[in-house]
């Protein structure tokens, strides 16, 4: 089965009203369902479409991983309003 990216996003915005799938900005930084800090380091194109994205965690620890992977984590960039709602629940 494939879900339109239209659907997923509506997906997401309805079980996790605080975490929405978020385009990647050079310099940004997220947090996901689990608490992670994630910093986007570098976007990488293909003929003028996103290919791929570097990520780095809070320890230093980077990962490059494709947009697909990039556009399926449920990330906030509300940083301080995710940590409060991850405390309330």
């Amino acid at each position: 089965m494939s879900f339109h990216s239209g659907n997923i996003k509506n997906i997401v915005v309805e079980r996790y009203p605080m975490f929405r799938i978020q385009d990647p900005t050079v310099g940004a930084w997220f947090v996901n369902l689990t608490g992670q800090l994630i910093k986007v380091k570098l976007l990488m194109f293909n003929e003028d479409k996103l290919h791929r994205v570097l990520i780095q965690y809070l320890d230093g620890n980077t990962k490059l991983i494709d947009k697909d992977d990039w556009f399926c984590l449920k990330l906030n960039k509300n940083i301080h309003k995710a940590g409060l709602n991850m405390r309330l629940h």
